[in-house]
């Protein structure tokens, strides 16, 4: 309708409706510049997976780079054995991280040669049992997820449960009762103990009980697992898995005592909330009842003193508490069979971040091997899981010089004894450490003895040192003048541990000052009395 004039009021309606109008073009501007913003962000996320993937991939290098080292091996040990084996080897173009390949060699080299020697019989043993006179161990590597498998495999004897049970009966590991109802996985777990050994006699392949020892402590040192799987006459499987790369894992951040921390997922059996009343004190100790098991909890308290930890705020923006309100967060810590409650303040995101490792100005604790970095540069430390039970472990077993302080060069505040292991060869280093940790001790490495020298120098609380004899830079004899001009032999005990069992060695030993000759391959109970009786003649 044409109108004559029009009123102030229709004038008013009017402009808002053209701001109404306008507001809504603006709206539809905005809405597609957030829409072009979104999808700018989403390109530029898959461009940031794909150079992370791409740099990730610069890092692999084929595994036959090491598995083509092992085909003359095998054929010198069956030329000097009198055995005909065969090598096959497949997957030699699977992709693995360079940094653990570099240390996935002697491993390997432990298993096939156990294949070898445990595994594989002579051409007449295995003619008369019906099969080729020719061996065969095959090594064979893929991908599955984002794990990586290794599987080392023979056609020989097979593992005999029995045979074990007898060997784990006459070392004491197991009690005769115990014996009769062990699974073989149960019995299959006992090659893996320090010290254990099928055999009664020593060659130069077997028969010290340190191989597959030094074997999963190395896997392990690589967040892997091994496997045993064998039948009896058909052959026996050996099975590592390792995660695809070391660099880059899926976290769990949490803050426990307002400190940020993480841990791997994959090492996490479950994340459950519970009532303070769900968590009953046995013995002075709190625990968790799990599918009818008893958890025992990891007093948080043992994160605070030992290291600079980040505080952690509420207030951080990016970070989304996973917590109830009321309920005390629980993450359930797997290592095989082992498993432990750590009670945390919060759950706090799960995200995939880069581990980095940690720098030598302060060195962390051994349950602590790497550190990531939050969106807003916080720096979180990263929990080996593993490590962790470990520690605990060790933790409940107190040898009996820990019964009252002991003196040492200083007085000291730990009431854990501190050992020096001095060897060159890091798998005699590392099953001797694992020996010790086993009974609670605290252990420090030095692979020569001007080594052991520094970190004598460095760590006033080691109490006694386990020393090689033959050993590069500075040998154990030498190793021993040096040190006796510092530290006499009733403030700091030192045992020679060597192959060498002439007279002549060990009168050497005897006139420089040890306080003890143990030759290898070592009887552990023996070790730890002739460590126990050294501690206990410091103490007075």
């Amino acid at each position: 309708l044409l109108m004559d004039s029009y009123s102030a009021l229709y004038m008013m309606v009017q402009d808002g409706l053209e701001e109404i109008a306008q507001m809504g073009e603006t709206m539809g501007d905005m809405t597609l510049i957030t829409q072009q913003a979104q999808t700018n962000q989403r390109k530029k996320q898959q461009t940031l997976k794909q150079v992370r993937n791409d740099l990730l991939w610069a890092r692999m290098m084929p595994i036959g780079e090491i598995l083509r080292r092992f085909p003359r091996m095998v054929r010198d040990l069956a030329a000097e054995h009198g055995k005909k084996v065969s090598f096959k080897q497949f997957g030699e173009t699977t992709p693995v991280d360079k940094s653990v390949l570099e240390r996935l060699y002697d491993p390997l080299v432990h298993l096939i040669r156990n294949s070898f020697d445990h595994g594989t019989e002579t051409p007449e043993e295995r003619i008369a049992q019906g099969k080729s006179p020719e061996a065969t161990i095959e090594i064979r590597a893929y991908h599955r997820g984002n794990q990586t498998f290794i599987e080392i495999k023979d056609d020989g004897r097979g593992i005999d449960p029995d045979v074990i049970r007898a060997a784990a009966v006459r070392q004491g590991f197991l009690t005769s009762e115990a014996a009769v109802t062990a699974t073989p996985q149960e019995l299959y777990q006992f090659m893996f103990e320090s010290s254990f050994s099928t055999r009664t006699t020593v060659s130069d392949l077997s028969g010290r009980g340190m191989g597959l020892t030094a074997v999963k402590i190395q896997i392990e040192a690589l967040k892997g697992k091994i496997a045993i799987a064998s039948e009896l006459g058909q052959g026996t499987t050996f099975t590592i898995s390792l995660p695809l790369t070391l660099t880059i894992a899926k976290l769990l951040v949490f803050s426990v005592d307002s400190h940020y921390m993480a841990i791997p997922v994959d090492t996490l059996l479950a994340i459950i909330s519970v009532d303070s009343s769900e968590l009953p004190v046995i013995q002075g100790r709190p625990f968790y009842r799990y599918q009818d098991r008893l958890l025992p909890l990891y007093p948080p308290s043992s994160f605070s003193h030992h290291y600079p930890l980040p505080k952690g705020l509420s207030e951080k923006k990016g970070i989304v508490s996973l917590s109830q309100k009321d309920k005390v967060p629980l993450l359930l810590v797997a290592n095989g069979d082992d498993v432990l409650a750590l009670e945390v303040d919060r759950v706090l995101d799960e995200q995939e971040l880069v581990i980095k490792p940690f720098g030598k100005a302060t060195p962390p604790p051994d349950y602590l091997y790497g550190c990531a970095i939050l969106g807003d540069g916080t720096l979180v430390p990263v929990v080996d899981g593993s490590v962790l039970i470990r520690k605990w472990k060790g933790d409940q077993i107190v040898p009996p010089s820990l019964s009252s302080p002991t003196k040492t060069r200083q007085t000291l505040n730990s009431r854990i004894p501190t050992i020096l292991v001095i060897d060159d060869s890091l798998t005699a280093r590392q099953t001797l450490t694992l020996t010790l940790q086993k009974f609670g001790y605290q252990v420090i490495q030095a692979g020569d003895g001007r080594e052991g020298m520094e970190k004598l120098r460095q760590e006033p609380s080691i109490q006694a040192v386990f020393c090689d004899v033959e050993m590069p830079t500075m040998n154990g004899f030498e190793f021993l003048s040096a040190s006796r001009k510092e530290y006499p032999a009733e403030t700091l005990p030192i045992i020679m541990l060597t192959s060498r069992s002439g007279e002549k060695h060990r009168g050497i030993a005897k006139l420089l000052g040890a306080n003890h000759y143990l030759t290898k391959p070592y009887l552990e109970q023996e070790l730890l009395q002739t460590l126990q009786a050294c501690l206990e003649l410091v103490k007075c």
